[in-house]
């Protein structure tokens, strides 16, 4: 009678331990995406933003794997979590036995980043990348799984006249402003965290500079944007404050 109260028990808690967590997956899952890219920039990286939410009531310490299901053999991706972003090499944030050891750590109604960012070396086409994501401390368990349908393609001309190799920002690296060589094409500067996350929009004017002065150093995207909300081009700006 004992071993059987046992086993019931054992069974009723490897059920709940089952069923403890749900996710909330932002956008819908699998995702699509398509972006066009600078593909003669070798640093080209367009982002595939999405975005994971604990919905149980249990605390939950994410572990994410990587999984590359079909993609052109050139591209490299990492992946950019809440805590950190990681480099191409690195296929799970925690990795048994191993480095990094970095679980998420999301209470009820907590969400985390879950970007893949592709860098396509200058190769167009379509991959699906799978992220698979579990608790550190069970993680053959696997709880969801993100499918990102991620489509590459060249940028077009914005028009015949202008070349985009000629158009830069300046200074980089740069302590507070930046300024943008003149033309008639680039309308507004995106500004994003190496996490991803838009930190400054401006609306450009001819001779302007554009304050950075407040944001943390390190390095950060700039895209520049067209009248129809199309980015142009994306360069890594540095900012480095100077040091009296």
């Amino acid at each position: 009678m004992k071993q059987t109260l046992l086993l019931f028990s054992f069974l009723i808690s490897s059920l709940a331990m089952y069923g403890q967590f749900e996710l909330e997956i932002y956008p819908s899952n699998p995702a699509e995406y398509t972006f066009q890219a600078d593909l003669s920039d070798f640093w080209a990286e367009p982002i595939a933003h999405a975005r994971v939410t604990n919905k149980s009531a249990n605390i939950l310490n994410l572990r994410w794997e990587r999984e590359i299901i079909d993609a052109p053999a050139e591209w490299e991706y990492r992946i950019c979590d809440t805590i950190a972003c990681y480099p191409t090499s690195v296929a799970s944030n925690v990795v048994i036995g191993g480095q990094p050891n970095a679980p998420v750590p999301l209470a009820q109604n907590e969400h985390t980043l879950m970007d893949v960012h592709v860098l396509p070396r200058g190769v167009a086409g379509c991959g699906e990348i799978a992220v698979h994501l579990s608790d550190a401390a069970d993680p053959n368990t696997v709880i969801e799984t993100i499918t990102y349908n991620i489509c590459i393609d060249p940028l077009t001309a914005v028009n015949d006249q202008f070349d985009r190799n000629q158009i830069r920002i300046f200074p980089n690296p740069t302590s507070n402003f930046i300024s943008l060589t003149k033309n008639t094409v680039v309308r507004q500067l995106w500004v994003h965290n190496i996490l991803g996350k838009r930190v400054r929009t401006f609306n450009t004017s001819y001779n302007g500079r554009y304050d950075l002065t407040d944001l943390p150093d390190g390095l950060y995207l700039v895209s520049m944007v067209d009248a129809e909300g199309k980015v142009i081009k994306t360069v890594r700006v540095s900012k480095r404050s100077i040091r009296a």
